[in-house]
C-alpha cells in the first residue's frame, strides 16, 4: 500500500474513477486527477455550479453497496460527494480540486499529461531495462531487485539531463532507450 499523506494528489486512470475510490481519498485528505470512465454519465441535474463553459462542480450520490464493501464501512461512506469535472484537450477530467482560481482547467491538463509520461517511465523501466520478468524469489530480495533497477534507470536520466543540458534542449526530448543504448556502447570501449 501506497503512503497517500493528506495535501497530496494521485494521478490514476480511468478505472479507478468510481464513487468509493474518490470518496476515500476525500477521508484522508488526499486529492486525486483521474480521467472520466466513459460509462460514467452527468446528467445536468447533478451540476451544482458552473465553473467555466467546460468545468462545472457535480454531485455524486453514494450508489449502491458493492459486493466487496462491508455494511459497516459502507454505512461510513457520505450519501454524496463533490467533485470537480473539467472537459480540457478533449478529455473530461475529475478532481477534488475544485478551487478554479487556484488550479485552472489547464492545469489540470497539464497535470494529467504528466501521468502519461508516468506511463511511459514505467515501461521503459521494465521493457528496456529488463525488469519485466524479476528474477528473484523472496520478497526481500525482489524490493532488491526493483531498487537497482530503479537505481539505473535514475542514473540513466542523470545522463540524459546533463546531456540536454549541454545541448540546450528539455530532457523529456532525448530518447531513453537511445541513452541506455549509448551508454552500453560507450561502457564496452
Amino acid at each position: 500500500m501506497l503512503p497517500l499523506d493528506s495535501g497530496g494528489v494521485i494521478l490514476v486512470d480511468c478505472y479507478h474513477c468510481t464513487y468509493f475510490t474518490v470518496a476515500m481519498l476525500m477521508e484522508r485528505g488526499v486529492d486525486i486527477l483521474i480521467r472520466q470512465h466513459q460509462r460514467r454519465l452527468t446528467f445536468p441535474d447533478s451540476i451544482i455550479k458552473a465553473i467555466g463553459s467546460y468545468d462545472h462542480l457535480v454531485r455524486w450520490q453514494r450508489p449502491k453497496r458493492p459486493t466487496w464493501m462491508d455494511a459497516k464501512q459502507y454505512a461510513a461512506m457520505p450519501g454524496e460527494i463533490i467533485v470537480r469535472q473539467a472537459t480540457v484537450s478533449g478529455r473530461e477530467l475529475v478532481t477534488m480540486l475544485t478551487e478554479a482560481k487556484r488550479v485552472s482547467a489547464n492545469d489540470l491538463d497539464q497535470l494529467y499529461r504528466k501521468h502519461w509520461m508516468i506511463e511511459v517511465d514505467f515501461r521503459s523501466i521494465k521493457s528496456e531495462m529488463g525488469m519485466d520478468i524479476l528474477r528473484s524469489k523472496s520478497p526481500e530480495m525482489v524490493r532488491k531487485e526493483v531498487a537497482v533497477h530503479l537505481l539505473a534507470y535514475n542514473l540513466i536520466r542523470s545522463l540524459m539531463v546533463r546531456a540536454a543540458t549541454l545541448a540546450h534542449v528539455l530532457p523529456r526530448a532525448l530518447s531513453f532507450k537511445a541513452t541506455l543504448q549509448l551508454w552500453h556502447a560507450f561502457s564496452q570501449q
